[in-house]
């Protein structure tokens, strides 16, 4: 097996099109309305999370995205401005 030289230039990964004001560093390269944030979690609750996603084939953040907004909907204290 011959190893080849990788050109330095070429371009590799996902392309960057992200056209949005970062104020936030957790924010650089995710979309518009994304950011990042580190949480403490039961480990057996991350490892459900992850079989599921798995399952699912769907990322973990939108299995967690899609759980935050199941769980804001149903608890929504009169007069907060959740969406």
């Amino acid at each position: 097996m011959n190893a080849s030289k990788i050109d330095s230039t070429s371009k590799v990964g996902r392309p960057r099109s992200l056209k949005r004001k970062i104020s936030k560093s957790s924010q650089e390269g995710l979309s518009e309305g994304w950011t990042r944030a580190t949480f403490i979690v039961n480990e057996e609750h991350l490892d459900k999370l992850k079989s599921f996603a798995r399952l699912k084939q769907t990322p973990i953040k939108e299995i967690i995205s899609d759980a935050i907004s199941s769980y804001l909907a149903k608890n929504q204290m009169e007069g907060s401005h959740a969406d």
